[in-house]
């Protein structure tokens, strides 16, 4: 710490060392010195770390050189209550963290006190404790100075006496602790009022910059983002600022309002409101924006969809779902935005329509993975949502490797919707011959003849039947080794005699459109001299033409 003269009032009444005046007036509300004839106003300015901040006569400007604070001209301030530090005199740089400070037009109605400082840190104290002297000290930094005079051999002694201690036992000051609490959500309120003020009055680029970064950081305070909380008025003053002209303050709103996310859950809502996700949307196009803002955007879509209800919100607008799979499956050298796109769309695929959207547009993953573990219901849904889509021919050998044995199970079930549902997309994935071999190997066709052949209560309607045969046709001919496939307790197969004889049967005793599918069977049947020959002469004379 520098020892440079600090001038605290315009016509220089009261001049001295600042390293004196931080050591002996530090976090007491104190007023130093006086201004020209008595007209002094109380006013304080914040220094950066170690201390918290100053108790002096107002400044109009800080400028830090190290931890040196430069007072100037007179005018009213206000800082944080005990992270809040003075303007930097840098310019914002978007991927720079380096301003951390800044300072709004009006002064702190209360001033911190010595109690409430760790003697150790020099900061508030959030677990403040006592030991055996009565000395007060923050839980962490205690212990950390216990465990030092351990290490080297020491017995534990007091910071401030120095002093050798009996116990190392720590007592909570829960009454100092609360006060500290009370204090700190007061002071919180008190800026964040100052802070929406300024996001409300169009004040200046480096004031609404100051004040989000403000916000930012109270939000990641237990004690102090109940202040977000409940505070909705804020929230929609930084979702204003995502339409600022200035490139600077959109980033600088976007990282805002992800942080509030992230720590204030309740705020979401009133985030996603009105046309905002649309907005934020429009921040994930490479045209438009730079690569921090796609990032921060990503993250405040990812920690919007964590709602279901905001994930439904994000998958209805249109072109979103698309966009995101784009994202996700980018060629980005930002492996932090292709990720937590492809994190945003599996929050989004908690909703049964993102499902269909994303199935459409290509992403059968979650689909797949609702057929295979989702409810009796979910799977019905998914089933009759896939027997709906238009699959190129590797996408119908993926889907049958990862869901036929499902499909099958489904088809075997009681429930008539069930079955029609299975049935659907059975008969899409059985149309390309590679797909079929996979579901013959599901053990597609004992269950598909006995719905074939039933009769009475439990027999398809003719509409299902019709597309059983379909399947029936399509499997039978893709070329498989048919004769080898066992499809009764009996140990039939579709080339034994009874199975020629019920089909004939079944053939006779129905409408054109099944008795089509069922004769090309038949000819695809009998076109293998091996498993021809094993029929009777009868059988022959009513197959062949």
């Amino acid at each position: 710490m520098c020892g440079e003269i600090v001038n605290l009032g315009s016509n220089g009444s009261c001049k001295m060392s600042i390293l004196d005046w931080m050591s002996n007036h530090v976090g007491v509300s104190t007023m130093v010195g006086g201004v020209g004839g008595g007209s002094s106003k109380r006013a304080w300015c914040w220094c950066r770390t170690p201390l918290p901040y100053l108790p002096c006569y107002r400044p109009k400007s800080l400028r830090y050189q190290g931890n040196v604070v430069k007072i100037h001209k007179l005018q009213c301030g206000i800082g944080s209550s005990h992270q809040m530090a003075g303007s930097s005199g840098g310019s914002f740089d978007l991927d720079s963290e380096s301003d951390e400070s800044y300072q709004l037009e009006r002064p702190l109605g209360e001033p911190i006190f010595s109690s409430f400082l760790c003697p150790l840190t020099k900061k508030v104290m959030h677990d403040p404790v006592t030991i055996e002297n009565g000395s007060t000290f923050e839980r962490r930094a205690i212990e950390n100075w216990f465990k030092e005079c351990h290490e080297k051999g020491g017995k534990p002694t007091c910071p401030l006496t120095s002093k050798e201690l009996k116990s190392t036992h720590l007592n909570p000051s829960i009454a100092l602790r609360n006060t500290i609490e009370e204090w700190a959500s007061r002071n919180a309120a008190a800026q964040l009022d100052m802070a929406r003020k300024t996001l409300s009055t169009g004040s200046s680029e480096k004031d609404i910059l100051q004040a989000l970064k403000y916000i930012e950081g109270i939000s990641k305070e237990n004690r102090s983002n109940r202040q977000v909380a409940h505070n909705a008025e804020v929230v929609r003053l930084v979702v204003e600022m995502l339409r600022n002209s200035s490139r600077k303050v959109r980033y600088r709103a976007l990282r805002t309002l992800r942080v509030i996310a992230e720590h204030v859950s309740e705020m979401k809502e009133i985030m996603a409101e009105g046309v905002t996700v649309r907005t934020i949307m429009k921040f994930l196009s490479p045209e438009r924006s730079t690569e921090w803002e796609k990032e921060e955007a990503i993250s405040l879509l990812y920690e919007l969809s964590k709602s279901q209800t905001l994930g439904e919100k994000i998958g209805s607008m249109q072109g979103a779902i698309l966009i995101l799979m784009g994202t996700s499956s980018s060629e980005s050298e930002n492996i932090g935005i292709v990720d937590k796109a492809s994190k945003t769309l599996d929050n989004l695929a908690k909703s049964e329509e993102n499902v269909r959207l994303m199935a459409e547009n290509g992403r059968l993953e979650p689909l797949l993975s609702l057929l295979l573990n989702g409810t009796s219901e979910t799977k019905l849904s998914m089933a009759a949502l896939l027997g709906d889509l238009v699959l190129n021919n590797d996408v119908k050998v993926r889907v049958a490797e990862t869901v036929g044995p499902s499909l099958v199970n489904l088809m075997k079930s009681g429930d008539i919707n069930s079955r029609e549902a299975s049935l659907k997309a059975l008969n899409q994935i059985s149309s390309y011959d590679a797909s079929a071999k996979v579901l013959i190997q599901a053990q597609i066709l004992p269950p598909l003849v006995k719905d074939l052949f039933s009769v009475g209560g439990k027999q398809l309607p003719m509409r299902l039947k019709e597309v059983s045969a379909t399947i029936l046709s399509n499997v039978v001919n893709s070329g498989y080794d048919i004769g080898s496939v066992i499809i009764g307790p009996e140990r039939e197969t579709l080339v034994s005699e009874e199975i020629i004889h019920n089909l004939l049967h079944l053939i006779s005793n129905t409408g054109p459109s099944i008795e089509s599918k069922l004769l090309q069977v038949l000819v695809d049947l009998q076109v293998t001299p091996q498993l021809f020959y094993m029929w009777s002469p009868p059988l022959k004379a009513r197959v062949l033409p």
